[in-house]
């Protein structure tokens, strides 16, 4: 048998490829939002990716200095981002509640050239997964009415995280220092209080309340006797967190103080609490026998807005019937439904047929869901990260005048956030670089500019700034640089009568920048090329920029007053765009008082749903995990291990010791470990260890330091 040896060489294969492709842009997917892609390693290239689907809507974001030019493309391509296909014209405007007719309605319209028929909701929100949504832009559909058109290729609906020029915003640009100090060790990160409210962030949380014929409201609303009010209406606030309550009608003598006027205003231990902070911004009620909410006071609130929802129903299907089927109201007719509008019908139909939307038998009548949105700006042990997979912790949140200060514009000025200055090595990212020092000469030359105009603001001296400009962006990316020089030519022409006007808009573009002190500069991710060498050449095309900034940071004094001192070394310090991930330190905290255990008398998680019910999270801790075990082990050694285990982590005694150490004073408190202690974790190692034939025998033993230690001795 004769045997044939293949060998693939995949270099080669590769580059037949890459001459078939316009650019080498053609070969990235989410990658084309990082600018310097070609710097940076493939591991944070994914990482990158994956943190991209995991940013948080700012409610003012802005567009980064240092862009890649696909931005606008990831708009366009995004769900929450609609463009009308063709010419569309309103027929109705039909909205949810009749006496708020502004803030949520659906607009139904029609298209002539496809003749079809469609529907577009004007909602303030929407909600994804737990409490993250994002937040709309809706000054387009709010100009429309009925017979208003809309035109092919307008804007219709996007959502806040764009531009005037739906250009993709998702960040903020921060002036950014990379230092060496114990609050940046590793991943940690440093952010001012300033620049934490910048990250400002709208979380929309969604809460299900379902309520039985014999759950009671309580009025934590209502302001007099005649006003009974269980929650807060659209647009209103939530008052000490509560949303509502709901207790349990009794039917004993119990009843007779427990559904008094005056409890029904107060909660009581026993009554189901929903948490939750913010403002209420819609709700929507399902209820499956409402014949039944005249029968309770309690209600009262609940039938408003389910008779308002059971009236934008009816009105759906008075409107988009007679769209849809002939004056029989059974034979379709030859138009095209689009699915969304088929969807808001049918659903609509079965609302006003009163269909029963749960058919479980434990429950009966009515379920709220409630939208409530709160604004959220940054805290310590959140998280963001960079376009480079440079994710990190915030660690601490600065008061501004406690941020180191750098010089700029002629007075001194705190910096937005601090990195650790390792985090480049150890991530092989050096993209972040080469963003800080290109946005770094940027603003420089904008001082540089902004000095000499405030001296002479002569027309040569526009020129002369117009053209430092020019060579700047040049530099960086001439088809940049060539369009801007086309947006403002002043070679004369008698044909162009706008010329003396260009000459105005030029100024006023230069005036503009040197006021925001950026300049924008697009940079494609792998075809503009940047290493520390082209770095070099752009300091020394402008050799009056220096190539640091002075800096100062906060001393503390034996006072204990602060100071600012002039460190011995000056640094680049340059803006980068930075995001804010879902991750919220709130998830992470949990405050346990008597919690659930196991057959082993051991913590354990509850199964029951605490979403709402509690403020934080009612699971204790794991003190020891497998990795931290295994890490234990390795380094300190099983004797080490099962002493932590028996003396630290269920003693009532080294409990105390802890909470005297991080609440009371450090230096005044017993360390003598409790040595009899009963210890679960403990015994429960050593009855597994038994099932294998080993028995754990503890003996005291004193060493030369006069101090008990506990030796684990297998027999």
């Amino acid at each position: 048998m004769k045997t044939t040896n293949t060998t693939l060489n995949l270099s080669d294969e590769i580059k037949k490829v890459e001459k078939r492709l316009p650019s080498m842009e053609y070969t990235l997917s989410k990658g084309l939002k990082q600018p310097f892609n070609n710097t940076n390693s493939g591991s944070r290239k994914i990482m990158q990716a994956i943190q991209m689907e995991q940013n948080t809507q700012l409610l003012e974001s802005e567009v980064p200095i240092v862009s890649t030019g696909y931005e606008n493309q990831f708009g366009q391509y995004s769900s929450n981002f609609i463009v009308a296909d063709h010419d569309y014209k309103v027929i109705a405007k039909i909205p949810k509640i009749k006496s708020d007719p502004n803030r949520h309605y659906w607009l139904i319209t029609y298209c002539p050239d496809t003749n079809t028929y469609d529907c577009i909701e004007r909602v303030a929100y929407k909600h994804i997964t737990e409490f993250y949504g994002y937040l709309f832009n809706n000054k387009y559909l709010d100009k429309l009415d009925v017979g208003s058109e809309i035109n092919k290729g307008d804007t219709v609906k996007k959502t806040i995280s764009y531009d005037e020029y739906n250009n993709r915003a998702e960040g903020i640009n921060l002036s950014t220092m990379y230092i060496a100090c114990e609050d940046v060790k590793e991943d940690p990160i440093v952010i001012s209080e300033s620049a934490a409210k910048r990250f400002m962030a709208p979380l929309i949380d969604k809460v299900e309340i379902k309520i039985n014929d014999n759950d009671i409201l309580l009025n934590l609303y209502g302001n007099e006797i005649e006003t009974y009010k269980t929650f807060p209406d659209i647009g209103e606030k939530i008052k000490n967190n509560i949303l509502c309550a709901v207790r349990r009608e009794m039917k004993d003598e119990e009843a007779l103080f427990s559904q008094s006027w005056e409890r029904l205003k107060t909660i009581m231990i026993n009554d189901k609490k929903f948490i939750v902070d913010g403002t209420v911004i819609d709700i929507d009620i399902y209820c499956n026998n409402p014949e039944k909410l005249d029968q309770s006071m309690y209600n009262t609130q609940i039938k408003k807005y389910y008779e308002a929802s059971l009236e934008f129903s009816q009105k759906v299907v008075d409107v988009v019937k007679p769209i849809m089927f002939e004056d029989d109201g059974e034979t379709p007719k030859a138009v095209n439904i689009s699915y969304d509008l088929q969807k808001l019908y049918y659903k609509s139909l079965k609302a006003v047929n009163g269909v029963r939307f749960i058919s479980d038998r434990v429950f009966n009548n009515i379920l709220m869901v409630i939208y409530v949105q709160q604004n959220k700006p940054l805290h310590a042990g959140d998280k963001i990260t960079d376009r480079y997979g440079g994710k990190g912790v915030i660690s601490k949140v600065k008061p501004d005048n406690l941020m180191p200060h750098y010089y700029k514009n002629g007075k001194w000025v705190p910096v937005d956030v601090l990195y650790s200055m390792c985090t480049c090595v150890n991530r092989l990212n050096p993209g972040q670089l080469f963003e800080t020092s290109v946005t770094y000469i940027g603003w420089r030359l904008l001082e540089y500019i902004g000095n000499a105009l405030k001296n002479d603001d002569s027309k040569e001296n526009y020129d002369k700034a117009f053209a430092l400009i020019y060579k700047y962006q040049e530099m960086l990316n001439p088809e940049q640089a060539k369009f801007l020089a086309e947006q403002f030519e002043f070679t004369y022409d008698s044909n162009n009568p706008d010329w003396e006007d260009n000459e105005y808009k030029r100024n006023f573009y230069i005036d503009t920048m040197v006021h925001e002190g950026r300049i924008l500069v697009s940079l494609e991710p792998i075809s503009t090329h940047m290493n520390i060498d082209m770095l070099r050449d752009i300091y020394d095309a402008f050799p009056f920029i220096p190539k640091y900034c002075p800096v100062c940071g906060p001393i503390k004094d034996s006072a204990g007053n602060y100071r600012m001192v002039r460190t011995r070394r000056d640094l680049t310090i340059g803006y980068k765009y930075i995001f804010r991930l879902k991750q919220l330190a709130e998830e992470k905290f949990s405050a346990v008082s008597l919690a659930s255990t196991n057959i082993r008398n051991e913590n354990s998680k509850s199964r029951m749903s605490k979403v709402h019910n509690t403020k934080f999270a009612s699971t204790p801790v794991r003190i020891f995990g497998e990795m931290e075990s295994s890490s234990i082990m390795a380094h300190l050694g099983v004797e080490n291990y099962y002493q932590e285990l028996m003396l630290n982590s269920a003693s009532p005694s080294a409990r105390r010791s802890h909470s005297q150490l991080l609440t009371g004073d450090p230096f005044k408190f017993n360390i003598d470990l409790d040595t009899d202690a009963i210890s679960q974790p403990a015994d429960v190692c050593a009855a597994y260890l038994k099932t294998l034939g080993v028995r754990i025998r503890h003996i005291k033993i004193r060493k030369f330091i006069n101090r008990l230690i506990i030796r684990f001795v297998v027999e």
